[in-house]
């Protein structure tokens, strides 16, 4: 993939090797904004997918609530201009809108996922109760159709960058490419016509590579990455042939990405901003291997087909009325040598890209030791120089959990080590040291350790592939016994099945459930 503007940026700043966020997006987002575990904060579960007995319980509303505060409240007290364009996913009542969570300035896709080019807004989408909604500021605005996300979100935010220039600024760019659909300009497209015909272990092979070669991973590690290729030999060649144009609509999705996050950067240069500004890029999971080639909770007809205006056939995948996602293989590839993908608590659902560029950062350096999506709050606050303050728009709040990543940059000032910790859909994560333990509710394709423990070093074995529980369970029952101690301070709520009953809380309000799973009485 081409991504010279993101390469220059790493290579003129720090690079994490060991950067950490949650299995999926909201629970990111909601630490990253705040600097709170997810659990205290509204979004122990998705939102999506919320367990009924969960629905409404402290730490579970599905939204952002106020026991913390976000870093644009923060930043908005100590003088700076607040900016957010693109993707918010952490409410959609208007009470929930970035507005009235500190963003002074604002255009928000108010949920997950959406149509690139504006298409699911209206008719057959508005009928099913499936159609995006987008505010701008506290008003609700349509998208205009035919406009691409990443475009129309970097000139949102270019725009509002323009307003007012006497102030520092935060700007938040949550751009929802590469997310599903998978769409993208037909001429970015071509670019990556017959790239990855080779297939997702070939992938796999080259990145791994790539990763030695810079360090990030073991020169001598070695993972079999036969299953992936058998995976891939068993599809039928029609099969192979769309994940491959999938595989090809996602690399051109991040490519227009890169675009204009260039776009941002030659504006700020351009009047003079740049030099002063500090750029942190990270991602919020890791690779989506759900395989998503229809909307979600659309009405299906007889056939199985969306009743949707679209066109699912291999000719039309990428364009506007096309609906794909790029599958589990391809996802595995994009995460590997790293275990699984979004959604899970092993490596390769919670490991993610991250760095950060600008005045005060070193240049060329790689930070190998383990942060956290919770650090980015009090490393922007130590930025600009702001204290935190417990007491934030009139409302006492939750202290900030994460740690200012400045230290680890500075000589002597190197911070101890520290656990991290992770639940999400019932499975579990804790990391100390090198050591970590990970527990999955169900079992995973070719993985028996459904509904127990399993214990990993990852200083030789970064892939999670071999559990060394049965020679070390004096180390697997301390870490289970933190993760237990985490979970009692945190508010975490055990999943009592893999699959238990859970709810809409975006079609089902949420004050209409008792902590428990009743009912409210109409």
């Amino acid at each position: 993939m081409s991504t010279p503007n993101l390469d220059r940026l790493a290579l003129s700043g720090v690079r994490f090797n060991q950067f950490y966020a949650a299995p999926a997006c909201s629970p990111t987002r909601a630490m990253l904004l705040t600097g709170v575990d997810n659990h205290r904060v509204g979004l122990g579960s998705m939102v999506e997918r919320m367990p009924r007995e969960f629905a409404n319980c402290p730490g579970y509303e599905g939204r952002l609530n106020v026991r913390a505060a976000t870093i644009a409240e923060r930043l908005g007290e100590g003088g700076y201009r607040t900016i957010l364009s693109g993707k918010w996913h952490l409410g959609t009542d208007a009470g929930d809108a970035p507005v009235h969570r500190g963003f002074e300035s604002s255009f928000a896709l108010l949920g997950g996922a959406h149509n690139h080019y504006g298409l699911d807004q209206t008719g057959p989408w508005l009928a099913q109760n499936i159609a995006s909604k987008y505010r701008l500021g506290a008003d609700l605005v349509q998208f205009p159709e035919g406009e691409y996300s990443s475009d129309l979100f970097t000139d949102r935010l270019i725009s509002f960058l323009g307003e007012d220039r006497s102030r520092p600024f935060f700007a938040y760019l949550p751009l929802t490419a590469p997310h599903w659909p998978l769409q993208a300009p037909a001429e970015a497209v071509a670019k990556y016509r017959g790239r990855y015909d080779a297939g997702p272990a070939a992938l796999a092979e080259q990145r791994v590579a790539r990763m030695k070669a810079l360090g990030i991973l073991p020169a001598n590690l070695s993972y079999s990455l036969a299953p992936l290729q058998a995976k891939w030999a068993a599809l039928s060649s029609e099969e192979r042939a769309r994940q491959t144009r999938a595989m090809e609509i996602y690399a051109a999705m991040v490519e227009e990405m890169d675009r204009d996050i260039g776009h941002v950067l030659d504006t700020l240069r351009a009047d003079g901003r740049l030099d002063n500004t500090v750029v942190i890029f990270l991602s919020d999971n890791g690779a989506a291997g759900e395989a998503q080639n229809i909307p979600p909770r659309a009405k299906l007809d007889a056939k199985g087909a969306p009743e949707l205006p679209l066109d699912l056939s291999l000719a039309n995948m990428g364009n506007p009325n096309s609906f794909a996602s790029y599958g589990p293989l391809w996802a595995q590839a994009g995460s590997w040598p790293f275990r699984e993908t979004k959604s899970h608590t092993t490596e390769g659902g919670i490991r993610v890209a991250a760095f950060m560029a600008g005045p005060g950062v070193p240049q060329g350096k790689w930070i190998g030791a383990p942060l956290h999506v919770t650090d980015i709050a009090p490393t922007l606050l130590q930025l600009a120089q702001i204290p935190e303050r417990r007491k934030v728009a009139g409302i006492k709040r939750l202290a900030i959990e994460g740690r200012a990543i400045q230290p680890h940059w500075r000589a002597g000032a190197e911070p101890p080590e520290r656990a991290l910790f992770w639940e999400l859909f019932g499975d579990r994560a804790v990391r100390v040291g090198n050591w970590k333990a990970t527990y999955l509710m169900k079992s995973t394709p070719g993985d028996v350790a459904g509904g127990q423990w399993q214990l990993f070093d990852l200083a030789t074995d970064p892939g999670e592939q071999t559990d060394v529980a049965a020679a070390h369970p004096k180390v697997l029952n301390a870490l289970a016994g933190r993760w237990d101690a985490y979970a009692a301070s945190r508010g975490v709520r055990i999943w009592p099945v893999a699959k238990p009953a859970t709810v809409d809380l975006r079609r089902e309000k949420v004050d209409d459930f008792r902590c428990g799973g009743d009912p409210r009485a109409s």
